[in-house]
Order: C-alpha cells, then sequence, then structure tokens
C-alpha cells in the first residue's frame, strides 16, 4: 500500500492535511483522505456529506461518502409523452488532471452500482428502467472531464439512472379526444354537398373545439421553448379539421348556377304594391324559389363537383391515416433506441407502459 496515500493526517478543522516536508516545502504527494476533501458535486443545488470515512480492505483504500442533497437535472421534453430522462450524480474531483496531483478516474469490471426506488415520489409518471434480466434498476457509470480550458481541466464521473414517463395518462385524456375530433369530420361527407352551411356549421364547431381542449390542456403539457412530440399531434389533427372545413365548403363553389324558375317571379301588380316596392318582392321570391331549388337533392350540382366531393372524402381518410402512420413511426423509432439502451423486448414496453 501506498504510504502517502495512507498517510491520513488531519487538520485541526477536521479536513486531511496536504504533506509537507522538512524543509516546509508541499511534497505534492497528498493522502487518500485529502482527494476525497476535493469530491465536489458538479449539478447539486444544495448537499451536505452525512458520513465520510475511509476504510482499509486488504491492499486497498476505500472512500466511503454518504451524500444529501437536491440535485439539478434539465429535462429533454422533444419526445413527450414518450420521453426517457438521464437522472445523474456528477461527482468531481477538484484537482486538475494536467496539474500537480493529477488522479485518473477508472471503472472496475466488477463494480456494483444499485439505487433503491422504494421511496420514488414521481413513480406515477416515471418508471425507473431496469437491468434486462435482472430484478433491479439500470445504473451507468461514465468517466469524463469537466472544464473551461485544457489547463483546468477535472476528472469526473457521471452516476445515470434511467427514467421513462409513463404514456398511458397522455395518451387517453389528451391523443385520444384530439383523434376522435378529427375523425368527425368525416360525417360532413353524409350530408349534401350543397347544403355548405350545414358542413362548415359541422366542421367549424370541431375547430373550435379543437381550440378551447388545446387550452382546457395546458395543465397537462409542459410549458417549453419548443414543440414536443405531443404538441405535433395536437397540431396535425387541429390543421386536418381546418382542412376538412375548407374541402366542404369549396364543392357548392363548383356548382353551376341554378336558373331562376319564371313561376318563382310573384305576380304583383303594380297596383298592388307601391312602384319603389316591386322589385324588392319580385327579387326576394326568386331567391327563395332558387334556394329551394338548390336543396331538392344533388341534383343542382354538376357531375365535375360531386366527383370531386368523392375525391376529397377519400383524400381526407387517406392524410388521417397518413398522419397517424407518421406519428407511429415516430413512437416506434423512439422504442428502438431506448431498446438499444436497456435490451428490452416490444412485449415488455407495451405491458410496462400501457396496461400497467
Amino acid at each position: 500500500m501506498d504510504k502517502d496515500l495512507n498517510n491520513l493526517v488531519k487538520n485541526d478543522d477536521g479536513h486531511y492535511a496536504f504533506p509537507v516536508g522538512p524543509d516546509g516545502q508541499p511534497t505534492w504527494l497528498p493522502s487518500a483522505g485529502w482527494y476525497m476533501d476535493q469530491i465536489d458535486l458538479n449539478n447539486a443545488i444544495e448537499y451536505s456529506v452525512k458520513q465520510h470515512e475511509i476504510m482499509h480492505e486488504s491492499d486497498d483504500l476505500i472512500l466511503k461518502l454518504l451524500i444529501e442533497g437536491k440535485f439539478h437535472e434539465t429535462l429533454e421534453l422533444e419526445d413527450f409523452p414518450f420521453d426517457v430522462q438521464q437522472a445523474s450524480l456528477d461527482l468531481v474531483f477538484m484537482v486538475r488532471t494536467i496539474g500537480n496531483t493529477p488522479i485518473r478516474l477508472g471503472l472496475a469490471r466488477d463494480m456494483q452500482l444499485g439505487i433503491t426506488v422504494d421511496s420514488f415520489l414521481l413513480g406515477n409518471d416515471y418508471r425507473v428502467i431496469g437491468e434486462v434480466g435482472k430484478d433491479r434498476p439500470l445504473v451507468t457509470a461514465e468517466p469524463h472531464e469537466v472544464g473551461t480550458t485544457n489547463e483546468r481541466m477535472f476528472p469526473s464521473i457521471k452516476l445515470s439512472v434511467y427514467l421513462q414517463r409513463r404514456p398511458k395518462f397522455y395518451i387517453i385524456n389528451i391523443s385520444f379526444p384530439m383523434m376522435v375530433f378529427a375523425a368527425l369530420t368525416f360525417l360532413q361527407y353524409e350530408i349534401e354537398p350543397s347544403k355548405v352551411g350545414v358542413r362548415l356549421g359541422n366542421t367549424l364547431t370541431l375547430v373550435l373545439t379543437a381550440a378551447a381542449f388545446k387550452f382546457g390542456i395546458v395543465g397537462l403539457v409542459p410549458s417549453l421553448c419548443y414543440l414536443t412530440l405531443m404538441d405535433h399531434y395536437i397540431f396535425a389533427m387541429w390543421g386536418f379539421i381546418i382542412f376538412a372545413s375548407v374541402a366542404g365548403a369549396i364543392i357548392p363553389r363548383l356548382s353551376p348556377p341554378v336558373p331562376m324558375d319564371p313561376d318563382a317571379i310573384l305576380d304583383i301588380e303594380d297596383d298592388d304594391v307601391p312602384a319603389p316596392r316591386v322589385s324588392r318582392f319580385r327579387l326576394l321570391a326568386a331567391a327563395k324559389r332558387g334556394a329551394i331549388a338548390r336543396n331538392n337533392g344533388n341534383t343542382s350540382l354538376s357531375a365535375e363537383a360531386l366527383a370531386l366531393d368523392e375525391f376529397l372524402k377519400q383524400l381526407s381518410i387517406l392524410l388521417f391515416a397518413l398522419l397517424h402512420v407518421y406519428f407511429v413511426f415516430r413512437v416506434a423509432k423512439i422504442i428502438t433506441s431506448l431498446q438499444k439502451l436497456t435490451g428490452e423486448r416490444w412485449t415488455s414496453y407495451w405491458r410496462h407502459h400501457l396496461c400497467s
């Protein structure tokens, strides 16, 4: 065992002393205890050391630390609500890698990492990802260096546990209602194309319903300066409803004008109605008869307009299906990247996240 590392002499303040030679000059051969005093946490909001001791085991020195604190982690929510978060503890030794007391961190092949999740407060929202084939959470250790310049780099090690959000709540309460709102636009194609007012009443009501729903779920989704996967889906369904509204309104514009029936003109004598009002009554009667003629069925629409209406119906169905295929593909891509980390099978994923 290195005698310098084992020279565990403390100062009056309780910290391990930096070694000084007989000439009063530093030897630059500090003890293991001095190195342990240089430990800091990069992402700590506040912390305290509850236990701090060094133990001997054969020819090795074991540094034992018990730290309690609050730590900061930036969430990456682009894939919300299928996101995976890496909750980390970033341990750093405040000694420069090229200084007079450099150290190099390595990982033992037989190292054992673990975490207790019995009191995990976010268990309803997240699942702690476990090791495949083992009844314990997956914890990783990654040695790296942190610093601002090449002359001031410090050895560090990041300990991480992975959290997978449970998406079931958001699928049921956000995605499914938006999908239903978008699917209801297909009902407009059961209304005669000439009845543009009825069609627009149906689809524009759905537009307003989707808008009100979007504002109603503000508290359920994270407030971010960028769009998440859920935001993309909501806006896609909203855009689809607006597309359906426009598609249902353009068909009557392609219909040829309905000629006025001569019988629609009221037989009003000039003696019965004051002269300034005769033309007004005749025009109102003609408009009324024209509206009746337009509502007698699809006969007032040209064959081209009816064919276009059928085309837009099929296009809407295809677009609705393609949008959902696209989002299913994005979710599958997220799950595949998670499988590379954990080795978890698809069936295991759906059982844990959607059926639990």
